[in-house]
């Protein structure tokens, strides 16, 4: 009997605790691409390596045998195994349809049953007993059916390497390693394998130094070095398996990997594209050299090595004179114990959600502005609403009166105040006309000269006696037509309000769009309007200034000015000192002034009259 502690004995154990070590790393990935399978693998060759240890430690061929026996028929188990570990690692599902699998398993039960029935002895021909290094061994004469065992076992596992070595050549330059270690693993096997075989095979020389002891046993304990250097530099199991790889070199979203000295290992066709196909030949290029052109890039880089992973960024590249957008994130890869082995940057192209943005962002602006627009229409028909409502009620009551009197007295000068009345409600109408114009909205804007647009509206207005002067020698940036109306409507206020004839007494009345009350249509009749053409009033001719200021213009007048308690209200819509005012010409002008972005101020003017100061304007140099 062999003492436990013989060299042989211990390797033995050793290989056995091998296997089951290497089974419990693949059950700890059990949830990866063939690790259940390759878990199945190991604890039948753990039990395969006990059975040989057994056999070691009985003294005599009898004792041996039945231990030799199960480690024979249970050989074929690690080939059908075996070949289920390829199919599922290689993501090869048609290797586990019935086509394949059925003939391999029906054979691989019928040698496990040839190996124990052995009939007329055509597995087992001889047993004798023999020594090496000093342990009782058993010399065997095989018959056909041993191998067929051995043809059978080792065409299936050769078999499931030679995918594996497909999948080595075909597979991306990261994943490599793991595989590597799997293809040493095989090569260990069938050298092994190899050595066992020569001490049965004339043909063979001699390669087993020590006879009758079969080496393949210890394979698994030489197997542990790459298995598991695999496993710690990036888990043996969590590979990539093709089908997977297949998408991610195909697909549109760059991908970038980097080991843990920074260096590229691999990028797919939308990455290449990203750098503008330039060659990166792996383990070459440091992410610097990779992104030398994107620093945002790299500083995400940096912060997923600091925090296992970076914020989201939007990266502009130009690609084939086309502006695209990606959104780039990098993040660290670990292995299964946790140890970062690298990182890496993707991206996902956002061009087209780019441009949805920016179209929704513009219709929401546009929305806005229809917004403003629709709330500017809406108090322009409030303002029409009052205006209808009640400005215009009181000329409708005394032109009703007016032609009243005038059918009673059949005294047809009473229609010369009905013609009155009638004359002032087309003048609020078109007043009105101008206010609801304005649009702030499309207000298109030229450069406009103050003095010639100045004299334009002086020509506009009835000013039989006013003078106009004008210091100014720019331009301002407004829409012409209304630029006019507010000159118009600020000389036309100097002239029917600034005049001495038209200041109001003590005793007048100050009219804001409607007569409190409502007047009756013979009192409308009766009290002449102040300010009338017939007046009794002594009138002093107005001159009406216009002035340059840094940052916009004035119009001044010398007449009797605004009242400072009044100065708020004039330019409120309704507001008017005269009983034929419209109430509307100075609402015009704050109107006109509000589409502009312009600033209006009320003051008083150095000789004392009135003063309206609009600010905020463009101005520009007039042309020659």
């Amino acid at each position: 009997m062999a003492p436990v502690t013989h060299p042989f004995v211990t390797l033995g154990f050793l290989s056995t605790l091998a296997a089951v070590g290497i089974a419990a790393i693949a059950w700890h990935q059990r949830e990866s691409t063939g690790a259940r399978e390759y878990t199945a693998v190991m604890v039948v060759l753990a039990v395969w390596s006990m059975l040989y240890v057994m056999q070691l430690l009985q003294p005599t061929v009898p004792e041996k045998t039945p231990w030799l026996v199960a480690r024979h028929a249970l050989t074929p188990c690690l080939g059908i195994l075996f070949w289920v570990f390829a199919a599922r690692y290689t993501d090869r599902p048609a290797l586990l349809s019935t086509q394949y699998l059925a003939p391999i398993v029906t054979l691989g039960v019928a040698i496990s049953v040839v190996v124990i029935a052995n009939p007329g002895g055509i597995y087992w021909v001889e047993f004798s007993p023999a020594v090496t290094s000093s342990v009782p061994v058993v010399d065997i004469t095989f018959g056909p059916g041993f191998w067929l065992n051995a043809g059978f076992t080792l065409g299936v596992v050769a078999a499931g390497h030679v995918y594996i070595v497909r999948m080595f050549q075909d597979s991306l330059d990261v994943y490599r390693p793991q595989l590597t270690a799997m293809t040493i693993t095989g090569v260990i096997e069938f050298g092994l394998t190899a050595m066992f075989l020569s001490d049965h095979v004339s043909l063979l020389p001699p390669l087993n130094p020590w006879p009758h002891i079969q080496l393949i046993t210890y394979g698994t304990t030489l197997a542990v070095i790459p298995i598991g250097w695999s496993y710690i530099n990036g888990a043996l199991f969590k590979l990539q398996p093709l089908a997977g790889q297949t998408v991610i070199e195909n697909m549109d979203d760059p991908v970038f990997v980097f080991d843990r000295n920074d260096m590229l290992q691999y990028t797919n066709s939308a990455g290449r594209r990203l750098l503008s196909d330039r060659e990166l030949p792996p383990g070459r290029h440091h992410v610097e050299n990779v992104f030398d052109e994107q620093p945002t890039v790299r500083a995400q880089y940096r912060q997923a090595w600091s925090n296992g992973k970076s914020d989201s960024e939007t990266i502009r590249f130009d690609l084939d004179g086309e502006t695209h957008r990606y959104d780039m994130q990098g993040s660290v890869i670990s292995n299964s114990i946790g140890q970062p082995v690298g990182a890496v940057v993707s991206g996902r192209e956002v061009t087209e959600l780019h441009r949805q943005r920016a179209e929704l962002h513009d219709r929401t602006e546009e929305l806005k502005d229809k917004k403003a627009q629709l709330e500017q229409q809406n108090k322009q028909l409030d303002r029409f609403n009052s205006f209808i409502s009640h400005d215009l009620r009181s000329p409708i009551q005394v032109a009703s009166g007016h032609i009243h009197l005038a059918k009673q007295t059949e005294d047809l000068s009473h229609l010369s105040g009905a013609e009155a009345s009638i004359r002032r409600m087309g003048e609020m109408v078109e007043d009105l006309r101008k206010l609801t114009r304005i649009d702030q909205t499309d207000l298109s804007t030229e450069p406009v000269e103050i003095d010639a647009a100045s004299n334009q509206a002086w020509r506009q207005v009835d000013t039989p006696t006013e003078a106009l002067e004008i210091d100014a020698s720019r331009a301002v940036i407004a829409n012409r037509e209304l630029l006019l109306h507010v000159l118009e409507n600020l000389f036309r206020n100097s002239v029917e309000h600034g005049s001495t004839g038209s200041r109001a007494e003590p005793g007048d009345a100050v009219e804001y769009g409607t007569s409190s009350g409502g007047s009756q249509a013979d009192d409308a009749v009766d009290d002449p309007p102040a300010g009338d053409a017939d007046s009794d009033h002594a009138t002093e001719a107005v001159t009406v200034r216009v002035v340059q200021l840094d940052d916009g213009f004035a119009v001044e007048d010398d007449g009797k000015g605004i009242p400072e308690s009044e100065r708020d209200s004039v330019l409120e819509h309704g507001y008017s000192t005269a009983s034929d005012g419209t109430g509307l010409g100075l609402s015009i002008v704050r109107t006109i002034a509000d589409a502009h972005s312009w600033e209006i101020d009320v003051t008083e003017s150095s000789q004392g009259g009135a003063r309206f100061e609009l600010r905020g304007v463009e101005m520009v140099d007039a042309t020659a």
